[in-house]
C-alpha cells in the first residue's frame, strides 16, 4: 500500500492493548508505548511529520509513532499501513524502577479494505526482590516465617511475608540494597543485594535465628 493510499484511510483502529505490571497484574497508566519498527509506507510518511513540527516533535508526548496508557493501562495507534511492527514500553516518570519491554504485532486488512485490529498486551517488569523467610518454631522444626518484615534499609520501603513466608518488594531504585528483616521471636537480619538493570528480579531468602 502506498503513503497516498493510506493516507485516505482514517480512524480506524490497528493496534490497542494494555500495559500491566508483570508482578502484580495491575494496569500501569503512564507508560510510553512507542513504534520503533514499522514499514516504509509508515516511516516515509513520518519522516514528512517530523519536519514539519521541526522541534516539537521530539517533545511530543502523542504522536502517530508514540502514545501513553490511559488510566486503566490501554493505549492504541490509528490508521496503520499493513505490515509488521515493534513496539517498545517503558515508564520514564518511574526511572531505574521498572525495565523495558517489546512487543511484535502485523497489521492485516479484510477483503472489504477494514483494518483486523491487532492486540499489543504487554507487561512491564519492575526492579524488584522476593524471597523466603523460614526459622526453627518452637519445636525447633524448619518453617515459614509469617508477617516477617522486610524492609530496605534508607528508604521505608518493606513488605510483610505471606502464610508460606513469601513476600515481594517492588518498583525498587536499582544499585546496593540492604534489607532488614525483623520478626516476633527470632533475631534481625540484614542482606546485601544488588540490583543492577531495571526490570531485574533478584531472589534474597532468609533463615531466620530465634531470640533466647
Amino acid at each position: 500500500m502506498s503513503v497516498q493510499q493510506w493516507e485516505r484511510i482514517s480512524h480506524e483502529v490497528a493496534i490497542a492493548g494494555q500495559i500491566t505490571d508483570a508482578q502484580t497484574g495491575k494496569a500501569v497508566p503512564g507508560a510510553r508505548v512507542t513504534i520503533s519498527l514499522a514499514p516504509s509506507a509508515f516511516t516515509d510518511w513520518l519522516a514528512i511529520r517530523r519536519k514539519q513540527y521541526g522541534e516539537r516533535w521530539d517533545k511530543m508526548a502523542e504522536r502517530p509513532d508514540r502514545t501513553v496508557t490511559s488510566a486503566d493501562g490501554h493505549f492504541h495507534f490509528l490508521d496503520l499501513p499493513d505490515g509488521q511492527y515493534t513496539l517498545q514500553c517503558t515508564l520514564p516518570a518511574a526511572a531505574k524502577r521498572y525495565g523495558s519491554v517489546q512487543a511484535q504485532v502485523s497489521v492485516t486488512r479484510n477483503a472489504e479494505g477494514k483494518i483486523n485490529k491487532a492486540t499489543a498486551d504487554m507487561s512491564l517488569p519492575p526492579t524488584s526482590i522476593k524471597g523466603q523467610i523460614r526459622g526453627p518454631d518452637a519445636e525447633d522444626t524448619m518453617s515459614d516465617v509469617v508477617m516477617g518484615q522486610v524492609r530496605v534499609k534508607g528508604s521505608g520501603e518493606k513488605a510483610f511475608s505471606d502464610s508460606q513466608g513469601r513476600y515481594l518488594l517492588t518498583q525498587i531504585e536499582t544499585g546496593k540494597r540492604e534489607l532488614v528483616v525483623t520478626a516476633s521471636g527470632y533475631q534481625q537480619q540484614t542482606q546485601i543485594v544488588q540490583l543492577n538493570t531495571a526490570g531485574q528480579e533478584v531472589v534474597a531468602d532468609f533463615t531466620l535465628v530465634r531470640t533466647t
